[in-house]
């Protein structure tokens, strides 16, 4: 059999489309983490950098001084070194004030804070301190 120079061209055209993108599906980074927007109370910005360096990371600043007052680490990911780092990643996904009472005229309020995961934290605003209520 002989094949002419265009059909040989488009065979191989066909082969590379094939395995290059099979090989970029196998080798997908995961999407981006959800933004998580910041949150006001008290005169306190609350705010969620998901990045990879600061996965896990509420931190709270005086909005009138722009000074850090406090940041915690609500959990930290233990990273297999086999895996790539990208599918191991688990970011913040939502952060709400919540009020235990069920009224915001308590007074007695908290932020609760889920990651992708699904665990649930509850972090006093005014400290920092955090406990883990799910997960």
């Amino acid at each position: 059999m002989h094949y002419s120079r265009r059909q040989l061209l488009t065979a191989l055209s066909l082969i590379l489309f094939i395995v290059t993108a099979g090989t970029t599906a196998l080798h997908a980074k995961r999407v981006a983490p959800p933004p998580v927007p910041p949150i006001t109370l008290n005169g306190v910005k609350f705010t969620v950098d998901n990045q990879p360096g600061t996965m896990g990371i509420v931190t709270a600043t005086d909005i009138r001084t722009g000074k850090k007052l406090w940041e915690k680490k609500m959990y930290t990911v233990l990273m297999n070194p086999f895996l790539e780092q990208d599918v191991q990643w688990v970011f913040i996904k939502k952060m709400e004030v919540h009020w235990p009472t069920g009224s915001p005229s308590s007074g007695n309020v908290t932020l609760r804070v889920t990651n992708e995961e699904g665990n649930i934290y509850e972090v006093d605003p005014a400290t920092g301190q955090s406990r883990k209520l799910k997960g």
